[in-house]
């Protein structure tokens, strides 16, 4: 697998992480493999450049000014609640010779016939899979062709996924990955029965009143003629 290189300065424990994020730094650490913590910062949008390459399931060289590289995981990251901003990240230290467990994102490809021809909508259940296996061999995402979805219900499932070379899977297989679901019909609100007639009934009514009432007043009329 190829590793993306990230150029990272140590950190004195001193400085303020506000005040870093003002200068367009980010704080982080990285620790694990039986070593203390370290706390180094990066230039945010070179890191950013980097997580969008490798997200939290590649491997990536750790460069420390005056240090040989490491190679490190994305373990952790702190995000701004409201500006959306990477505020700290934490680094997973790995040994090359020994099994770890990421979470690998689902990439969906292909076109399911059950969407195209018949109206379903795609639903994907899970977007990511829980894997185990050697660092250089986890896999940046995991493909899920879609194309085999010939009907609505249909559905792809963890034991139709084709086996990864050294990676295993470890969700449940009978787990959905991803389904086709028949569309929603609204139903039409049914008609009220007779709320015409019983409108006509009563302007009938009131119509039946009116010529009373006319006819009365022009019986009344004549006999004050008389």
């Amino acid at each position: 697998m190829k590793t993306v290189t990230l150029e990272v300065q140590k950190r004195e424990l001193s400085s303020s992480p506000r005040e870093l994020r003002r200068q367009n730094v980010i704080p982080a650490v990285f620790y694990g493999q039986g070593e203390k913590s370290v706390a180094v910062q990066m230039d945010y949008q070179t890191f950013r450049r980097t997580y969008m390459k490798t997200g939290s399931s590649a491997l990536i060289d750790l460069k420390v000014e005056g240090e040989d590289s490491k190679k490190v995981l994305v373990h952790d990251l702190q995000i701004h609640p409201l500006s959306g901003k990477i505020e700290h990240v934490d680094f997973l230290l790995v040994n090359l010779k020994e099994a770890i467990t990421a979470y690998v994102p689902v990439e969906i490809v292909g076109e399911a016939s059950a969407v195209k021809d018949h109206g379903g909508i795609l639903n994907t259940v899970k977007t990511e899979l829980h894997v185990k296996c050697l660092p250089l061999e986890l896999p940046h995402e995991i493909k899920v062709d879609i194309s085999g979805l010939e009907e609505l219900g249909a559905s792809i499932h963890v034991s139709d996924i084709a086996a990864i070379e050294g990676v295993e899977i470890l969700d449940g297989e009978e787990d959905v990955i991803v389904n086709v679901v028949a569309p929603r019909v609204e139903e039409e609100p049914e008609p009220t029965e007779g709320a015409e007639g019983e409108a006509g009934a009563e302007g009938s009514e009131g119509g039946e009143a009116g010529a009373e009432a006319d006819g009365g007043s022009e019986g009344g009329e004549e006999k004050s003629e008389e």
